[in-house]
């Protein structure tokens, strides 16, 4: 069981690397390009280990490792740390790392789509907020539409879009703003949100959370989270799993910017991460205890590079790899990978 835990750890690390290169290497900015590579990365510890094994039974032969093999992990417990191989004490170590890793993001994750107290309740369509929650709404909404504002439907008072999205309001002081919903989409947005932000900061967030909606990422974030739980020890999967969560974000920002609200998205993101406690996909969470400056210190950067980068505008990203180029990373990736057992 451990060798098989060590190997799929392997894959990814080696996955994860080979495709960091490509992405470097081919200059890839496009955010939807970027994904689909960073998708390989993280099947390939899923996948190519069980199709390996099935394809090519002979792999695990001594004689393999010892003539063909560029890298064999049995060669390693030969040494001993402690009077554990050092193969089974490193899948142990980077295990272990795995699990901290998945826990860091799963648990905001989950509890941030469950209301935390009563404050959380929905306030009713006739609370003050509400209109000019609804007119910001239809304006971000008018905004990535090919439909003039002046034959759209309206909004109605229970807080639904035309666009078969539901618009929520809660009482919640502390910021608040994302999309949930894996059939029917629901924008929330607290009170919290709407006193620190002014109309245009608040049009363009509800306009990224919509263009969430558009690329139907809401089910992709669940998705992803039951891969990471899949893959729960593998530490490698868990930064690729991140790192598409921050090619999302910067996929729907460059949707926003292209629309002009690049500007108000920055100073949204800067309101909203300011704030502490915050759930909104506009602001990360706040960083546990354990390296809790470390950690706080990178997310300050990760934030105010994505303010830059808004603020610089949204240039048109030139051609990135087409499908033989993809389809090519994933044959030379799993060839690669022929030869690691």
């Amino acid at each position: 069981m451990l060798g098989h835990v060590g190997l799929a750890i392997l894959y990814g690390c080696v996955a994860a690397a080979f495709v960091e290169g490509l992405l470097r290497a081919w200059r890839v900015s496009a955010p939807t390009h970027r994904l689909a590579l960073r998708g390989i990365a993280l099947l390939v510890p899923i996948v190519l280990p069980a199709l390996l094994s099935f394809a090519a039974p002979f792999r695990s032969d001594d004689a393999f490792a010892t003539r063909w093999a560029l890298f064999a992990g049995a060669h390693w417990e030969t040494l001993s740390v402690g009077g554990m191989g050092f193969a089974s004490l490193a899948t142990l170590v980077f295990a272990a790392t795995g699990v901290v890793f998945f826990l860091r993001d799963a648990v905001p994750f989950l509890t941030g789509r469950i209301p935390a107290d009563r404050r959380d309740t929905t306030l009713p369509p006739s609370h003050p907020a509400h209109h000019r929650l609804q007119t910001v709404t239809q304006r971000a909404s008018a905004a990535g539409s090919n439909v003039p504002p002046s034959e759209q439907e309206p909004i109605a008072s229970a807080g639904s879009l035309s666009r078969g999205i539901t618009l929520q309001l809660i009482g919640a002081a502390e910021p608040v703003l994302y999309c949930s919903g894996l059939v029917r989409p629901v924008v929330t947005v607290s009170l919290g949100t709407m006193d620190r932000l002014d109309d245009e900061e608040l049009a363009a967030a509800v306009a990224h959370e919509l263009a969430h909606v558009e690329w139907k990422d809401p089910a992709l974030g669940w998705l992803l989270m039951a891969i990471r739980a899949l893959q729960v020890f593998n530490p490698a999967t868990q930064v690729v799993a991140r790192q598409i969560v921050q090619e999302i974000e910067n996929r729907a920002d460059r949707q926003v910017a292209s629309r002009g609200s690049g500007a108000a998205l920055a100073r949204a993101i800067a309101k909203l991460s300011s704030a502490d406690p915050v759930r909104s996909d506009l602001a990360e969470a706040p960083a546990p205890a354990l390296f809790a400056s470390l950690i706080h210190h990178a997310v300050s950067h990760a934030a105010l590079v994505r303010c830059e980068r808004l603020l610089a505008g949204a240039d048109a990203a030139p051609p990135g790899p087409g499908v033989w180029h993809i389809t090519a990373a994933a044959v030379g990736l799993g060839v690669l990978l022929f030869f690691v057992v």
